[in-house]
């Protein structure tokens, strides 16, 4: 479960978005910040400027042991995650943050929250990260 606290952690530097039933400056947004996770150089850019994103980094480097494709991949799937989040609040980063922190508190109650497809990779990518960081 460690792996899902790790999306928390740096997908919480990604809530400037903000929406209503996501009009299209809200869905320009998501689909900026999207980018911006899959994106491995606008990630670093963004990264360099934003010590919350930076902590964030450093974190997910500390759960793939450092492994830039297995990195890249958590950064893929949070950016799907966060799309789901989004649309979920209406993109109201409030409750975002409120949804986050409840899944920080209890992060096998977000795991069943996402669809079979969701949880079949979120395992997946559980069993890329070193044994090291405590996965489970």
């Amino acid at each position: 479960m460690k792996t899902v606290l790790g999306f928390f952690i740096f997908m919480s530097f990604a809530l400037s978005v903000r929406a209503e039933e996501l009009d299209k400056a809200s869905k320009e947004a998501l689909q900026q910040t999207q980018q911006l996770l899959k994106n491995p150089e606008q990630r670093r850019q963004a990264v360099k400027g934003d010590a919350k994103a930076q902590k964030a980094d450093q974190y997910v480097n500390s759960l793939t042991g450092g492994n830039e494709a297995v990195s890249d991949e958590m950064y893929q799937f949070a950016a799907e995650i966060m799309g789901t989040l989004t649309k979920d609040t209406g993109g109201d980063p409030q409750k975002m943050q409120e949804r986050l922190k409840e899944f920080m508190a209890n992060p096998e109650a977000f795991a069943n929250q996402l669809t079979p497809e969701q949880q079949k990779r979120l395992k997946e990518l559980a069993q890329k990260m070193p044994a090291s960081t405590g996965r489970k």
